[in-house]
C-alpha cells in the first residue's frame, strides 16, 4: 500500500497491519513514527519491506512510485502488498 497525505483521515497503517500488507507513507508529514527511508537506495527499502519491515516513510513521490521492483520482489517472497493513490504528489 501507498499513501499519502490526501489518506490522512484513514487509518491506513492499522488497516495494512489487519491484512499483513506492507505500507509505504509518501509525504512531507511523517505519520506514526515511521522511519524516513528517502535517503536510502529502493533496493535497500525494498529487502527491508521484503525482509519483514512492515511500513516506511518515503518523502519522494518518484521514488516510492518505482513500485515495480518492489512488487516484483514481494511477489517472488509472497507477502502481501496493495497500492492506493493517495490523489495526487504529496
Amino acid at each position: 500500500m501507498v499513501a499519502g497525505t490526501a489518506c490522512m483521515p484513514l487509518d491506513l497503517a492499522s488497516e495494512a497491519a489487519r491484512v499483513d500488507t506492507r505500507f509505504i507513507w509518501v509525504g512531507s508529514q511523517g505519520l506514526a513514527g515511521l522511519v524516513d527511508r528517502t535517503d536510502d537506495a529502493v533496493d535497500k527499502i525494498v529487502a527491508a519491506l521484503v525482509g519483514g519491515e512492515k511500513a516506511t516513510w518515503i518523502r519522494d513521490v518518484e521514488k516510492a512510485a518505482s513500485g515495480s521492483e518492489v512488487a516484483l520482489a514481494v511477489k517472488r517472497n509472497n507477502v502481501g502488498l496493495m497500492r492506493t493513490s493517495g490523489g495526487g504528489r504529496s
